[in-house]
């Protein structure tokens, strides 16, 4: 009833939350939230056809008409590519957004994606490549980095989004909190459509997400509000064990990184109203972290987005960072492995380089 009241009154801006949704990647999911709840307003019987066009509930009704119609572009390119895969011997990991194409939660149908992440034996990886050109799928840009987790994203004209052929998990710097070998020791087989492919139990699939965010993403040490992932770990936590909550806090405690799962846990708990697990005891450090990333939200875009982009150099060209990209090479001084990235990055994002760093063109995954 407050939230009713609130979207009535002359006060609110349903063109300020449509563009908040959309920069945050969570339209689709805001829209289907009110529909669930009925909160959509009612279009009147009376309105003429013009003026029902411009109507919010009639252009968010088409906004997620129009998520719909990529969602099942999506999924029919999964089909078909895990149709091919399995002919050739391939059976392939299904991450991230991938997963949910395919499974029966309720809710996957509000979660926004641009691409598919499949993975591989690294062994098969070349198969897999070989195997989307053959379906007509191209490469965004040529690969010149090994030890990179994923090949170049690959797309087929006509067709939307991206698929993304993975060879682990997560990025070097999140390998040691979840391996290529652990990721496929403990995942599950699956059928659709006499489609064969395997996905991580449930609680091992939220933990990804949140290590993909977190800690690849750096985002616990930016301070990012992700309220996309957030959102996504908030369900999928929530529809856990105390059980398997535990089992994943035991594993990130081992790794010592539990700071990192329980800062994400009070994140989701102040924001999405995730109950906070009775088993695990969680620092004061993890709440202040919690509580920082929350105000930091609050600071102008420009300066969040230059303090992002900073770090993203500072990380990037780091000594460590780029000796363990470009180590393959031999010995390199510090100077010609900054030109090779240097090199490696104006390939790679060419014209879209000022939108990567304005943030215009983030993705979604």
């Amino acid at each position: 009833m407050a939230l009713r009241l609130a979207f009535f009154a002359p006060s609110f801006s349903w063109q300020e939350l449509i563009d908040f949704a959309n920069a945050q990647h969570i339209l689709p999911a805001v829209v289907w939230s009110l529909r669930s709840r009925g909160l959509l307003l009612p279009l009147p019987a009376t309105m003429n056809s013009r003026t029902r066009e411009t109507h919010v509930t009639q252009r968010l009704t088409q906004a997620y008409d129009r998520h719909l119609a990529l969602q099942h572009d999506l999924r029919d390119q999964l089909l078909a590519i895990l149709a091919a895969f399995n002919e050739r011997g391939i059976v392939p990991l299904l991450i991230k957004g991938a997963r949910h194409l395919l499974t029966q939660e309720s809710w996957w149908v509000a979660r926004g994606m641009r691409d598919l992440d499949i993975m591989v034996r690294p062994e098969k990886a070349e198969r897999a490549r070989d195997i989307l050109t053959e379906l007509g799928y191209k490469p965004d840009y040529e690969p010149e980095l090994e030890g990179q987790h994923h090949l170049p994203q690959m797309r087929r004209e006509g067709w939307n989004g991206a698929i993304e052929i993975h060879i682990a998990p997560l990025a070097f710097n999140g390998a040691h909190l979840m391996s290529a070998g652990e990721a496929w020791d403990m995942s599950q087989a699956g059928e659709v459509e006499g489609r064969q492919f395997r996905v991580l139990p449930a609680a091992w699939h939220v933990l990804h997400g949140l290590l993909h965010h977190q800690v690849v993403d750096c985002g616990y040490r930016r301070r990012v509000l992700a309220l996309k992932g957030l959102w996504e770990f908030s369900i999928g936590t929530n529809a856990l064990t105390a059980q398997e909550i535990a089992e994943i806090a035991a594993h990130m405690e081992r790794r010592g990184s539990l700071e990192v799962l329980a800062d994400w846990l009070v994140q989701a708990h102040l924001v999405f109203a995730l109950p906070l697990p009775d088993t695990l005891d969680i620092s004061n450090a993890a709440r202040a972290s919690a509580q920082a990333t929350l105000a930091r939200a609050d600071w102008p875009y420009p300066l969040r987005r230059v303090f992002y982009i900073a770090d993203q150099l500072r990380f990037a060209f780091s000594p460590e960072t780029l000796a363990l990209r470009y180590q393959y090479r031999g010995n390199n001084s510090k100077l010609d492995m900054a030109i090779r990235h240097l090199g490696f990055l104006a390939r790679k994002y060419r014209t879209g380089a000022l939108d990567r760093i304005f943030g215009s063109k983030d993705r979604l995954s």
